[in-house]
């Protein structure tokens, strides 16, 4: 369109001066989108333990060799707690790689602060291609252990631990989270009240009625939670079988149930290799029981839930909170906000 008002005009001897100014304005676009340069983050968490070292990188794009400085500041509120520049040079289309360090500063136990990373390329030459570029991320610094000072909380919720493998029995040990532990599986169906915790890393190959007495614990009323499973499959629903209690409701979910239970956790990745749950849920049936497995694969479900008309709940979580518990705080946050939604869905 502008180009035939452009030979319009010009075969009229004039240019008008809104023409010209579109004008102007499209070669300016073109010549900034010709030689821009970018920056962005390369982690997708945002989430670091108090005290700790955090490490981003910033990654420089450009159409064109370029040098520059690359700065970048962390504030909390008004307040910065670092603010930093570094020279760059970065290759016509390679991406150069700038790595960001920062000291998180230490908290209180039950604290928790948001804080704002921005980073900004500023090249060294002008002009209209050569305009800065930035880019935001929220970040969350959390205190250490999310059960401090808790004990009494934490008693309340009896838990029982079924953990052959043991991985799970020193996290919670560590994290001074009480628990009974349950010496062998013919031993849950003694459990009446409180919460029931399966450690993270079973294989039902080896436990076959593992998720059979975990249903009908929920049956009965003791919410139960199945940390990440390693392998096999189980049933869901089997209507041949009336010793296999069936549920009220069932509910799959993504990765988004994680900022359904604390909005400030980070739900896309975890550091260090970005996953979040290496080994997810897949479900078939084909006029017969309705069958869970276990797969090798990050981009099936993570979450099932099964809720029974008593309100309670099982609730198979996959992702790796035990196999992560000290790359970041993200696990041990998300597991403590799994045990509320545990006790707070069981006192209905």
């Amino acid at each position: 369109m502008i180009g035939k008002l452009f030979i319009r005009s010009y075969r009229l001897g004039h240019i008008e001066h809104r023409l010209l100014l579109s004008l102007t304005l499209v070669l300016m676009f073109a010549a900034a989108t010709a030689n821009s340069d970018t920056v962005t983050i390369a982690e997708a968490w945002g989430n670091f333990e108090a005290g700790t070292n955090a490490e981003f990188h910033a990654v420089i794009q450009s159409s064109a060799a370029t040098r520059g400085n690359l700065q970048f500041a962390v504030t909390v509120g008004p307040q910065p707690i670092v603010r930093r520049e570094i020279e760059v040079s970065a290759e016509a289309g390679q991406p150069a790689l700038v790595p960001i360090q920062f000291a998180v500063p230490p908290l209180k136990d039950d604290v928790a602060v948001r804080a704002l990373l921005t980073v900004a390329f500023q090249p060294q030459s002008t002009g209209p291609g050569k305009a800065v570029s930035s880019v935001e991320k929220t970040l969350w610094f959390f205190a250490a252990n999310p059960f401090a000072n808790h004990e009494a909380s934490l008693n309340d919720k009896k838990i029982a631990l079924f953990d052959p493998e043991g991985k799970t029995q020193k996290r919670l040990e560590q994290a001074g989270i009480p628990f009974v532990l349950v010496p062998r599986l013919d031993a849950i169906p003694n459990i009446k009240e409180g919460m029931l915790i399966i450690g993270e890393g079973i294989s039902l190959r080896d436990f076959r009625t593992l998720t059979d007495v975990c249903l009908a614990a929920a049956a009965r009323g003791v919410p139960v939670l199945c940390l990440a499973l390693k392998d096999g499959q189980f049933r869901l629903i089997d209507n041949n079988d009336k010793s296999l209690p069936s549920p009220y409701a069932m509910s799959f979910r993504h990765n988004d149930i994680i900022t359904n239970l604390d909005k400030r956790l980070d739900a896309v990745a975890w550091p260090p290799d970005g996953i979040v749950a290496a080994r997810t849920l897949a479900i078939s049936g084909d006029r017969g029981p309705i069958v869970g497995e276990v797969i090798d694969k990050t981009g099936e479900w993570p979450w099932m839930e099964l809720t029974f008309n008593n309100h309670g709940k099982a609730i198979f979580c996959q992702f790796d909170i035990i196999e992560k518990w000290n790359t970041g705080p993200a696990p041990r946050y998300l597991l403590a906000a799994l045990l509320e939604y545990l006790s707070k869905n069981n006192s209905q």
